[in-house]
């Protein structure tokens, strides 16, 4: 069962962890960067845009398998992800 948000509104580490693990699956084994936006996310994780615009940083600056990016700003912040060696996990 995948959590969401609102499962870990009390817990900080855990919605950073939850994107976390949402990015993985997203990156997978990608040869190429994956781009998203915080409004694409919010139906699967159940969070809202400002919930996710504050955990982005986090996920961006931590020690983990994921690169993370800011990437272009019209209509929202784009990210790209990809795995912290370029390549596939």
């Amino acid at each position: 069962m995948t959590q969401n948000c609102s499962e870990n509104r009390e817990s900080a580490r855990g919605r950073v962890e939850m994107l976390e693990q949402h990015l993985r699956d997203l990156v997978g084994n990608a040869a190429t960067p994956v781009y998203v936006k915080s409004r694409e996310l919010t139906d699967e994780l159940d969070c809202s845009v400002k919930e996710l615009g504050s955990i982005w940083p986090t996920v961006q600056n931590r020690e983990n398998s994921l690169q993370v990016e800011k990437w272009g700003k019209s209509s929202g912040i784009t990210w790209q992800v990809t795995t912290a060696d370029g390549g596939a996990e």
